[in-house]
Formats: C-alpha cells, sequence, structure tokens
C-alpha cells in the first residue's frame, strides 16, 4: 500500500517477496507441519475408521453443496459435479488453521493428524477426479452445445431444411425480437 505504482517498483517488489515466500517460507512450512504430524498415533483400526470418516463426510459435504450451488446456477450435472469437487480440495489455508488449532491446544496431536492427512486426501484427490469428470473433449463438446452448435445426442452438427445453421436461425430470432 506504501510503494509508489509508478515505474513498476511495486510489481518488482511483489515479484521478490513472491520467490522469497515460495522458495524459502513455503516449504519451511510444510516441514514444520509435517514435524508436528505424527502418523503413529494412527495405530489402530477405530482411529483409521475415523480417518476413513472424516475423509468421507469432508469430501461429501463440500462436493454435494458445491455441486447443487452450481446446478442452482444453471450449470449442467457434470460441471456441477466438477465445481463440487474442486470445492473440496483443502490445501494450504486448512494446515495453516489446523496450526492455528494445535498451537493454541484446542486440537490433540492425534486429530490434528487426522486431518492433517484428510486435507491431503482431498486435495491431492482433486486434480484426477477433476480430469475424469471434465475431460477437455467434454469441455468442447459442451460449448458447442451451449452455443448450439450441436445436437448432443449424437455430437453432429445442428442445420435447418434450407441448410441454414440453427445458430442462424436463434440469432434472427432474437434479432427480430429486439433482445
Amino acid at each position: 500500500l506504501i510503494c509508489p505504482h509508478e515505474g513498476g517498483f511495486a510489481i518488482k517488489v511483489t515479484e521478490k517477496i513472491e520467490d522469497l515466500v515460495s522458495t524459502l517460507f513455503l516449504p519451511l512450512y510444510f516441514a514444520l507441519s509435517g514435524l508436528s504430524t505424527n502418523l503413529g498415533l494412527l495405530n489402530d483400526g477405530i482411529t483409521w475408521a475415523y480417518v476413513i470418516g472424516v475423509i468421507a463426510i469432508a469430501f461429501l459435504a463440500k462436493f454435494t453443496g458445491g455441486a447443487f450451488a452450481a446446478r442452482l446456477n444453471g450449470l449442467v450435472w457434470r460441471e456441477s459435479f466438477t465445481i463440487g469437487t474442486l470445492m473440496s480440495c483443502k490445501g494450504l489455508v486448512e494446515l495453516i488453521v489446523l496450526n492455528i488449532g494445535l498451537q493454541a491446544k484446542i486440537l490433540s496431536t492425534r486429530t490434528f493428524t487426522i486431518f492433517v492427512v484428510m486435507a491431503l486426501v482431498t486435495t491431492f484427490g482433486t486434480t484426477p477426479l477433476t480430469a475424469a469428470l471434465y475431460p477437455p473433449w467434454y469441455q468442447k463438446k459442451l460449448e458447442a452445445w451451449k452455443r448450439g452448435e450441436i445436437d448432443w445426442d449424437t455430437g453432429s452438427p445442428l442445420t435447418s431444411d434450407d441448410g441454414s445453421s440453427t445458430k442462424d436461425i436463434v440469432a434472427a430470432e432474437k434479432l427480430e425480437s429486439g433482445k
């Protein structure tokens, strides 16, 4: 806020700080979180049942909330499921909150470890699930369908009897109605 923005000074300072944070502080933070995590505490079946239960509840809660919100906003189901998958990603913010809880003695080391495992599993699962739900071929097909260029079931181009495309007919109708 106090850096002058003329001449690109603020941008250069930001780039240097980002380099410092990403090369030094971020790895140190992950190492600190790793040192606080004791996987040896997950040593019996009931504890692993808790781990699986926490992972399932954390994933399903954010997945269903994100998917239904996306669906209510007009996305198709597969897009909605992709949004739900992306919402289930926990990442760095989750680890920050967990470390604060551990340092404040709100969480026990075992609970902290369970939540760290959950954050890692849901974060690492995001990319393969998103790639499976929303591959590039599906993205292209969906965009063409939304533009009115193809039939969803066959994937073939939409044309009318006189050879003009449905897209042209829809555009002409919009011009006639004044929208």
